[in-house]
C-alpha cells in the first residue's frame, strides 16, 4: 500500500449530516459511546480469546451472559428447520453481543469469531445490580435502556433495507457502515479489510454472493473503490455516500454500466 494510503490511516472523515452518512447506520449495530464503554467495562471481566470459528455462545443456548467486544469481529448465524444457516448480525469493536436473547433467555443464533477476538463478560447478577442502580439514579432512562432502544432501532433499519433497497444501494450501505465504524474506532476511513467473507456479505445482505463480487467489480469500474482479496480502498467517498442514499443511484451509474435491479435472495431461484 503506498504512503499516501498509509499517511490517511489517521485522516478525520468530514462530518456530513446528510441522508447517506446517516444511512451507515443501518447495516450494522451501533457502537458503545467512550463514556458507556467506560460504564460497562467497570461491571464486566476479560475472558481468554477466541480464536477463528471458535464458538462464543450456540443456538438456542441459555442465556449466561452479555458481551462486549473489544477487538475483533464475529458473526452470528441462525439456523431455520431446514438447516439452512442466515448470518442475522456482525459484530464489531465496542458493540454489545447477547442482546437479542433478554427476551426469551435463549440465544436465537450461534455467535462465531470471524477472526481472533478479545471480548468482556457481562455477568448478569453485575448487570441487574447495574440496573436498579441505574433506574433508581436517572428514572429507568439509563445507559442500558438506551443501549436496548439502540438495538432495536438497528434492527428494523435493516429489515427496511433489505426489503426496499437494491443489491448495489445495499453493499453499499454496507461498505459506507464499515468505513464509518472504522473511523470511529480511531483508524482510515478509507482503507480497511474485510473479516467477513464475500459469501457472509452475500448472506447477510440477502445477495448471491456471485452477485457481490460482480457489485464490487462495478463498483472499482466506477472508480469508488478498490478491491484486492479482503482489502478496500474507497477512492471516491462522495460517490459510495451517494450510491447508498439511494435517491442519487441513477446519478452514479455512468453510461455504458447497466443499473443492477433489485437481487433474488441467495439461494432462491431467478425468474
Amino acid at each position: 500500500m503506498t504512503s499516501q494510503y498509509k499517511a490517511s490511516r489517521f485522516m478525520a472523515l468530514p462530518e456530513r449530516p446528510t441522508p447517506a452518512y446517516r444511512l451507515s447506520g443501518m447495516c450494522l449495530p451501533a457502537p458503545l459511546s467512550v463514556g458507556e464503554l467506560e460504564t460497562f467495562s467497570a461491571i464486566s471481566r476479560q475472558i481468554s480469546p477466541l480464536r477463528k470459528r471458535q464458538t462464543l455462545f450456540a443456538q438456542g443456548e441459555a442465556l449466561k451472559s452479555l458481551y462486549i467486544v473489544r477487538c475483533g469481529s464475529l458473526k452470528q448465524v441462525y439456523r431455520d428447520i431446514t438447516d439452512e444457516a442466515h448470518i442475522t448480525q456482525f459484530y464489531l469493536p465496542g458493540e454489545v453481543v447477547g442482546l437479542d436473547a433478554i427476551s426469551t433467555g435463549f440465544h436465537p443464533g450461534t455467535t462465531q469469531a470471524l477472526e481472533t477476538t478479545s471480548v468482556c463478560e457481562i455477568l448478569p447478577e453485575a448487570l441487574e445490580e447495574f440496573s436498579r442502580k441505574e433506574a433508581a439514579e436517572k428514572g429507568g432512562n439509563g445507559c442500558f435502556l438506551r443501549v436496548m432502544s439502540r438495538a432495536l432501532h438497528q434492527e428494523r433499519m435493516m429489515v427496511r433495507l433489505l426489503l426496499n433497497r437494491t443489491s448495489d444501494v445495499r453493499l453499499a450501505s454496507f461498505l459506507l457502515a464499515l468505513s464509518t465504524r472504522f473511523r470511529q474506532q480511531g483508524y482510515s476511513p478509507f482503507c480497511f479489510r474485510l473479516s467477513m467473507s464475500r459469501s457472509d456479505i452475500g448472506n447477510y445482505l440477502g445477495l448471491a454472493v456471485e452477485t457481490v463480487s460482480r457489485l464490487l467489480g462495478r463498483f472499482q469500474d466506477l472508480g469508488l473503490l478498490t478491491a484486492k482479496g479482503r482489502e478496500i480502498r474507497v477512492d471516491d467517498l462522495d460517490g459510495l455516500m451517494a450510491l447508498a442514499d439511494g435517491r442519487a443511484r441513477q446519478s452514479i451509474w455512468h453510461a455504458g454500466i447497466v443499473p443492477p435491479s433489485s437481487c433474488r435472495l441467495a439461494g432462491m431461484p431467478a425468474h
